[in-house]
């Protein structure tokens, strides 16, 4: 679980810069009624960087801002650390120490590195 430092919220992931979102519509008699929606990518096969947004404060916020729970002991750390891991044999974002003991053997990627890019 990803929060943001400053107020606890929920952290996710904004993509507005990355698509487009069509509407279909009708007129009605006083405005126009909106219809079904369609989700565009905006370009694929590129690495961006990637915007996080509170859902607390709606604010925008950096990789430096954000602190993850280790899926194995619930230790809060800042992402910003570099002491978070996920193998890549597995899911989830472990600390060090849980990472050592039960997943020693498999290779790892750091979370802050994952959170720097987005692949469309």
């Amino acid at each position: 679980m990803l929060t943001h430092k400053e107020c606890g919220g929920t952290v996710t992931l904004d993509i507005t810069k990355l698509i487009t979102f069509l509407m279909s519509f009708g007129i009605g008699t006083r405005a126009l009624t909106l219809g079904m929606g369609e989700i565009h990518f905006k370009k694929s096969n590129e690495v961006v960087v990637p915007d996080f947004m509170c859902t607390e404060c709606m604010e925008t916020i950096v990789v430096s801002d954000i602190n993850a729970m280790c899926n194995q002991c619930g230790d809060v750390i800042d992402v910003s650390t570099r002491r978070l891991w996920k193998p890549n044999s597995s899911g989830g974002v472990y600390c060090e120490g849980c990472y050592e003991t039960l997943f020693s053997d498999d290779s790892r990627t750091n979370l802050e590195t994952i959170m720097g890019k987005v692949e469309i």
